[in-house]
């Protein structure tokens, strides 16, 4: 009888979890980051929500008013942009650490169904932005009815 030896198997997903951490190191430098309000190319945070025959989108966007954002729907997309634009530097006044930063960022976010781009309302309150969007007619379930002969 032969001896076999042992060969240590690998998992084979083990490469790919390392390319993957690589990968996040090297965009995660400096010279990659995004110039956006949100620092290191990120975006603003979102809850996505089917409520009755609409869906709801929050998003946080402190320090934003009404005027910063802008919000487009096309078919089955939403694009929601923004800009946040510098504080003028007060005379006299000394920053030890100054983390939010000026800029803009764009959102797009694919929701499952058709929509209504006339039916869609938004508010902004509190740092949060709210996002009523009506599934198209289309999209909402009918009731049919049934004649007995």
């Amino acid at each position: 009888m032969a001896i076999i030896r042992f060969q240590h198997l690998e998992n084979p997903f083990e490469r790919l979890f390392n390319l993957q951490q690589e990968l996040d190191r090297y965009f995660d430098r400096e010279l990659f980051s995004y110039p956006t309000t949100f620092g290191r190319g990120l975006y603003p945070a979102f809850n996505l929500f089917e409520k009755g025959s609409s869906y709801v989108m929050t998003m946080e966007l402190p320090g934003f008013g009404e005027g910063d954002i802008a919000v487009e729907v096309v078919e089955k997309q939403v694009v929601i942009s923004g800009k946040r634009s510098f504080q003028p530097e007060e005379k006299g006044v000394i920053y030890h650490r100054r983390e939010r930063q000026a800029g803009e960022f764009s959102r797009s976010i694919s929701l499952p169904d058709k929509v209504d781009p006339e039916k869609v309302t938004a508010s902004l309150k509190n740092g949060i932005l709210t996002l009523q969007v009506e599934k198209a007619k289309e999209m909402q379930p009918r009731q049919i009815t049934i004649k007995a002969e």
